[in-house]
């Protein structure tokens, strides 16, 4: 891996100009579950957009062609990093990629989030002791060695959870 690239959504990587700066401490107030206990939080630079097969080439268009969203990367097969996705598009969506995943046997469209944290163990630690295990299962990583855990949300939105 080259210095300046970060790994995204299911193990594709990002240079740094893809990768925005700032502080990423989560800002974690007093009081709140965890405080103190250096585990930070921040959002990560990845949204993925899981599309039902019927409806995937038409959601490309209307981002790549429709709105002329720079496509900065695709995938099809085992190269996505998952078996669940079959293609996938990335364009740029501001400072962040949005990756357009077709799924196929999906039923509808689903928005998944990326978190950063600097210490992975820790961060997942504090979330168990929160109510909250992960759910690797929801779409299995191919690399072995993957150092990120998905999770759900209380509202059941899907985060990635990475180590930066």
């Amino acid at each position: 891996m080259r210095s300046e690239e970060r790994i995204m959504t299911d193990g594709r990587m990002a240079s740094d100009d893809q990768v925005p700066r700032g502080d990423l401490t989560g800002g974690v107030p007093e009081g709140v579950l965890g405080a103190g206990l250096g585990v930070h939080f921040g959002g990560g630079v990845n949204i993925a957009m899981k599309i039902p097969a019927p409806d995937w080439a038409a959601t490309v268009a209307f981002y790549r062609d429709t709105l002329g969203l720079e496509v900065v990367d695709e995938a099809e097969g085992e190269a996505t990093g998952t078996a669940t996705v079959s293609h996938t598009v990335a364009v740029r969506f501001g400072p962040t990629t949005l990756w357009l995943d077709r799924v196929p046997g999906a039923a509808r469209s689903d928005v998944w989030l990326e978190l950063r944290t600097p210490h992975l163990e820790s961060a997942r630690e504090r979330l168990a002791r929160a109510g909250h295990q992960p759910l690797d299962t929801v779409e299995p990583f191919t690399a072995p060695d993957t150092r990120a855990h998905w999770y759900r949300n209380p509202a059941g939105v899907v985060h990635l959870l990475t180590e930066e």
